[in-house]
């Protein structure tokens, strides 16, 4: 037996089976060369399949005005989401593209990619951090402060006090937390009391500039994470 090849996990495999190689999975998968692993405990375990021989191809493209500095896919959110049929897998349907001092979103259609201009996101500053949340509404995270559109293209925002900026962010989903200048961390929740609101409700001055920033993902069942780095 000769090893042709070596994959890195940050989990503990448990179990693994070769036999997918003559099988058809039920996901949809065509027949092909899979392995199937158990990997991780407790809300953290997956099942994973690596298949070989997964082609890409060019579903769009579309020119950028300038050299961009970061980038997010977003699935349908607000008034744009609609739920999937049964067996269907959603798709990112939007891509956030953030510049030194704008954002431009695009929309991933069936045979093209174009920019839009309703998604209720802001055009005329940089994008930090962008995410679809638990309710189906987003949040676009900026310097200034966070801006959260819901159903219907409703938006509210947040804004930075004077004198200071949201440096970087972090989701889960359910709560996000941001890092201003000067050091000091704000986390914010979807509040199902006013109606998916989302609200302060902590925040704490470690006395340096934050270089990372984290969240807890969501247990399953879970609204809310304890934990933070």
């Amino acid at each position: 037996m000769k090893v042709m090849d070596c994959f890195s996990t940050q989990t503990q495999v448990l179990q693994a089976d070769g036999s997918g190689m003559q099988q058809t999975v039920t996901t949809g998968m065509s027949v092909g060369c899979q392995i199937y692993a158990l990997s991780g405990r407790g809300p953290r375990s997956a099942l994973r399949i690596l298949r070989h021989g997964l082609t890409l191809g060019e579903a769009g493209a579309s020119e950028l005005p300038g050299q961009p500095n970061a980038l997010f896919t977003i699935k349908p959110f607000g008034a744009s989401y609609a739920p999937v049929a049964e067996g269907e897998v959603e798709s990112d349907r939007y891509i956030v593209v953030s510049f030194v001092d704008q954002t431009l979103t695009l929309l991933v259609t069936s045979d093209n990619i174009h920019e839009v201009t309703d998604s209720g996101f802001a055009k005329e500053q940089p994008t930090l951090f962008a995410m679809r949340m638990q309710d189906k509404s987003a949040i676009q995270v900026m310097p200034t402060g966070i801006r959260h559109v819901a159903a219907g293209r409703r938006t509210t925002e947040w804004r930075a006090p004077p004198g200071r900026q949201v440096t970087m962010a972090a989701s889960n989903g359910s709560q996000v937390v941001i890092a201003l200048s000067g050091g000091e961390i704000q986390l914010f929740e979807l509040d199902a009391d006013t109606n998916g609101h989302l609200s302060e409700v902590a925040k704490r001055d470690i006395g340096c500039e934050v270089a990372a920033l984290t969240v807890q993902p969501l247990s399953s069942g879970r609204t809310r994470s304890q934990f933070m780095a």
